[in-house]
């Protein structure tokens, strides 16, 4: 129940906070919409409340990413064994440092997402139907193999072209520095 009403309020706070910047800013909203509200470098009271929703709203959101990727991880890595606080703790510390290590090192939210839906995409579009349809046929079909085999297609050919521009500058990567620039500003 707490799990389902903390997805509800960010739900609510990441549609509200789009929502309304797309409404007041239109086509030219930034990659990082706080940066709409930092008025020729100025900061006001509303940029930081913003940030401050969207700080609380990552923190309700970061539990909620890292529990069924470490149940996962722990299934996947140590099928049967029970819960234990050595494995626990590592692999929480191991998620949190990749998630860190990709939020400082890559410029440009936009390519995190490329990257997901390439790949979340296809799972979801292209490969989990067809074995959803074996499991229930008890049988593996041609055209489901195919439509796996053209949905990984795709997804390689996506990836192909998306993962060597996750490190280089895009007309959008100034976002990065007038972020950490107006963060020094409020000091």
């Amino acid at each position: 129940r707490i799990s389902n009403m903390a997805m509800v309020l960010s739900f609510m706070i990441y549609m509200s906070v789009g929502m309304f910047g797309v409404l007041q800013f239109g086509p030219s909203t930034l990659d990082i919409i706080l940066l709409n509200y930092n008025a020729k470098g100025q900061t006001s009271h509303l940029t930081v409340a913003i940030s401050g929703v969207m700080a609380g709203t990552v923190m309700i959101c970061l539990p909620l990413n890292v529990y069924p990727l470490r149940c996962l991880i722990d299934e996947v890595c140590f099928p049967g064994r029970p819960f234990s606080y050595k494995r626990f703790i590592p692999e929480t510390l191991a998620i949190i440092a990749v998630a860190f290590t990709i939020a400082v090192t890559v410029e440009n939210i936009g390519k995190i997402f490329d990257v997901t839906g390439a790949t979340g995409c296809m799972f979801v579009s292209y490969l989990f139907p067809c074995l959803f349809v074996s499991k229930v046929l008890r049988r593996w079909g041609v055209l489901m193999g195919v439509v796996c085999v053209v949905g990984t297609a795709f997804s390689v050919v996506s990836l192909w072209k998306i993962v060597p521009e996750l490190y280089t500058k895009t007309p959008h990567s100034n976002s990065h520095e007038q972020l950490t620039t107006w963060t020094f500003d409020l000091q």
